[in-house]
Formats: C-alpha cells, sequence, structure tokens
C-alpha cells in the first residue's frame, strides 16, 4: 500500500509493478474501483454492474483482465494485430 502522499503524487492513482508493465486504478466509486489500466499499452479495464458493490470483487476482477491481457506497447504490435 502506497502511503497517501504518495497517492497525492499520483493523482491517487495506485501502481503495482507486474513484469514491466503496471496496474493502474484509474477511477473509483467510494472504495470501488471502477476502471483500471496498463501504463504501458494504455489499455483499459473496467468493472462490471454486477461488482458495483463489492469492491474485493471488483479489484479481483480488474487485476485479472489485466494480468490476461497481451500488452501491445510497439507500434508494429498493433498495426499486426489490425493487418490479421
Amino acid at each position: 500500500m502506497l502511503t497517501k502522499a504518495a497517492l497525492d503524487v499520483l493523482g491517487g492513482r495506485e501502481l503495482v509493478p507486474v513484469g514491466g508493465s503496471q496496474f493502474v486504478i484509474l477511477k473509483k466509486l467510494g472504495t470501488v474501483p471502477l476502471m483500471a489500466g496498463c501504463t504501458v499499452c494504455g489499455r483499459k479495464f473496467f468493472t462490471p454492474l454486477s461488482l458495483l458493490k463489492d469492491a474485493v470483487g471488483a479489484e479481483v476482477h480488474l487485476r485479472g483482465k489485466f494480468d490476461a491481457h497481451k500488452c501491445l506497447s510497439r507500434r508494429d504490435d498493433w498495426e499486426r494485430l489490425f493487418r490479421s
């Protein structure tokens, strides 16, 4: 857990290093994370409506989506993805 000062510097975003890219919570509703993202490729992940009252379940869901995503951080990766 980051200190309050560190969270203030990061604009309230919590960064957790994961294999070269970082998971970041971008928006919260109270304590429930609504949107998270990858700091390398910019991909966004959203909490389903069914988890809006479950802070732990929402974070587990978002981290699972992050862990499962393929980080396309380079332009050629994106071009190859859209050509196929």
